[in-house]
């Protein structure tokens, strides 16, 4: 007999469940033209990402519930 499987969720509705739990936030990235191993990330907003940038997600492995919160408050 086979193991049961549990039923899969879909990428689209597990990525909105970690950027709604806070666990993930969108964001704009961009290699820097000084070191082609550094990533320059900033938090995504409503616009089209600018020219060279390229949209994604980060994701905490761990819970951080105050990580992805502004310090400007």
């Amino acid at each position: 007999m086979a193991p049961a499987v549990a039923p899969s969720v879909p990428p689209d509705t597990a990525l909105q469940q970690l950027l709604a739990s806070g666990r993930a936030v969108k964001v704009v990235v961009k290699r820097s033209a000084r070191d082609e191993q550094l990533y320059i990330v900033r938090r995504a907003d409503s616009q089209a990402p600018a020219l060279g940038t390229r949209e994604a997600v980060i994701v905490l492995l761990e819970p951080d519930d105050a990580f992805f919160e502004s310090a400007k408050q």
